[in-house]
């Protein structure tokens, strides 16, 4: 009971201090966050989509978090850390309540501290039957970034990172699997019992084994998998720190945030895009169809609204029902995701038009047009 009321006083004081300051707005938004949830709804698909999400969360090492559960009640007859059986209740339990609503991935973080320690506590206790899984989600892991730095190659949005990702892809494989060889000395041992089973010579054994091998403790230090990890940690960093931001996925132009100052901006076609806010430095809100800042405001002010060019005539219909008038103050293209980071080609791409890009290396045919208006007062008749 104690533990429940401290959760409750660190986990409310937002929601409590949002509701005596913004009452009404708070009211509006959590109900409308709630219809687009769609709380109680469920499919045949829910589950998969669910765990889907929640295994991608930990991506590339998923295969090596489902072998830790297998191994987990593999051995179940044998000693078994309650910590252990802890974490995979946490897993399971946390995902539940996703299988009831809509969601998005980053909802599923609170499932993260577990899914790692899983991970971590497998790799430590079950080296001989983890070392294959761990080659798997390095495998994994360098076919994603070998893949991006191709992208960025052709394109010519990268050259030097690219090259630096390349040579650290193909550290992390050597490490991987020298740290196979060097985890299993007691093959070396047992090679001049099987020559000899079938009847080959072991003279070249007996000589080899005059000078006592090295330790394979000291061999086997130098590709640990705290290397490994770390060597992923680094090429994840450079993967998705240097080289994704290359592709100018969501990019806003430069002079933008000094032509919006002025103004109240709002966006038509919420969330893109969506690092507008940061250019500002404030929260922007979806523009209001119902009653329009410019219609309800007494003086009339003025409004800038963005929108994606291919909804321009959606705002136009809505320009004539309210009888507003509008001004152009701008247009760019720019590439920007979709649901999901990969996809971020403008809606209406064909396969067509990604070989004419790949042919001209250029993704400048891919990007969706955004353009912004200002609307002041009543048009005139």
């Amino acid at each position: 009971m104690l533990g429940l009321m401290i959760l409750a006083s660190v986990c409310l004081q937002w929601q409590l201090a949002m509701r005596h300051l913004w009452s009404e707005r708070l009211g509006k938004i959590m109900g409308e966050e709630l219809a687009a949830r769609q709380f109680g709804h469920w499919t045949p698909g829910s589950p998969l989509s669910a765990w889907s999400g929640a295994l991608g969360l930990i991506l590339p090492w998923t295969p090596l978090l489902l072998a830790a559960i297998f191994w987990h009640f593999r051995h179940s007859g044998s000693i078994v850390k309650r910590e252990t059986r802890f974490l995979i209740a946490w897993f399971f339990l946390a995902a539940l309540p996703f299988f009831f609503m809509k969601s998005f991935e980053r909802y599923m973080l609170a499932l993260l501290p577990a899914q790692i320690v899983l991970c971590a506590e497998s790799l430590e206790t079950n080296h001989s039957g983890a070392q294959v899984i761990l080659r798997i989600c390095v495998l994994l892991l360098a076919s994603i970034a070998l893949a991006m730095c191709l992208f960025a190659w052709w394109f010519r949005l990268s050259i030097w990172e690219a090259l630096a990702a390349v040579l650290l892809t193909g550290f992390l494989i050597w490490l991987v699997f020298q740290a196979g060889r060097a985890r299993c000395p007691h093959r070396a041992a047992d090679a001049p019992e099987e020559t000899k089973r079938r009847g080959g010579d072991t003279a070249p054994y007996q000589v080899a084994s005059v000078d006592p091998p090295d330790p394979p403790t000291a061999r086997a230090a130098a590709s640990h998998p705290h290397w490994v990890a770390f060597s992923s940690a680094l090429l994840f960093t450079l993967v998705l720190g240097a080289i994704y931001p290359r592709f100018g996925i969501n990019a806003l132009p430069e002079h933008l945030g000094a032509d919006l100052s002025p103004y109240a901006v709002s966006l038509f076609d919420p969330p893109q895009p969506s690092l507008l806010s940061m250019r500002v430095g404030r929260s922007l809100q979806p523009f209001d169809r119902e009653r329009p800042r410019t219609a309800s405001a007494p003086t009339g002010g003025a409004e800038l609204v963005f929108l994606d060019a291919a909804h321009r005539d959606q705002f136009y219909d809505f320009l004539k029902t309210h009888q507003l008038r509008a001004e152009e103050k701008g247009r760019f293209r720019t590439l920007y995701s979709r649901g999901a980071w990969i996809r971020f080609a403008r809606p209406d791409a064909t396969w067509k038009d990604w070989k004419t890009a790949f042919r001209k290396r250029s993704l400048e045919s891919l990007k969706s047009e955004l353009a912004y208006y200002l609307i002041s007062g009543t048009a005139s008749h």
